[in-house]
């Protein structure tokens, strides 16, 4: 079992790159950048702005490191990057490849990275990744969050089952064979900034 503080990616690709992001596999030594976007994901909470500094930066270490330990443990295989841009780290990309699904564990991009079209780049990615492999790309979407539903439900996401707190979404690539004969095999480009997590 990895402690709060262990990172345990298992990496397919250490470093790539999507359009002018960089992406590197996370490290033992990046915890201090999870936090920091982990806090930049609560940054627009409300009743955070009210508590004290220094209880609100325990409070935020604990969360994330709760979050963190519980993606290291039930996504076995998943590939947990950090996000740069021109040497800046400017957030994260959790995702997980299965045999019957890719799966979209979560996107944060810090503040000022934000309403910049990376969150649609790294999503449309993703699609194009799925399509290649013939596998449906699958995530979860707080009900609440109005304005990602829209967003995914333009990329081409079906919501599916909820839990009354999560929306389970899916993305199905169109085959081939299911395809216009004059069609890409590419995902139709949307001009959508992606926001579910933050982005």
């Amino acid at each position: 079992m990895a402690s709060a503080t262990q990172l345990t990616p298992v990496t397919l690709s250490p470093t790539m790159r999507i359009g002018p992001l960089q992406l590197r596999s996370l490290t033992a030594d990046d915890m201090p950048q999870v936090q920091r976007i982990y806090a930049g994901s609560r940054s627009d909470d409300p009743v955070l702005t009210l508590w004290p500094q220094d209880q609100l930066a325990t409070f935020l270490q604990m969360q994330c490191h709760a979050q963190h330990q519980h993606y290291t443990q039930h996504y076995a295989g998943a590939e947990f990057m950090l996000l740069e841009l021109d040497g800046q780290l400017a957030g994260r990309l959790y995702w997980q490849c299965l045999p019957s699904e890719l799966r979209l564990i979560e996107i944060t991009l810090l503040p000022e990275f934000r309403a910049r079209g990376f969150g649609t780049l790294l999503v449309q990615h993703l699609q194009a990744l799925a399509t290649q492999r013939g596998l449906p790309l699958a995530l979860q979407v707080a009900c609440t969050n109005h304005r990602a539903l829209a967003l995914y439900q333009r990329l081409g996401f079906a919501p599916g089952d909820t839990d009354g707190v999560f929306y389970a979404m899916q993305y199905a690539p169109i085959k081939a064979s299911q395809a216009e004969p004059a069609a890409s095999a590419a995902p139709t480009p949307v001009a959508a900034e992606q926001a579910a997590l933050t982005s």
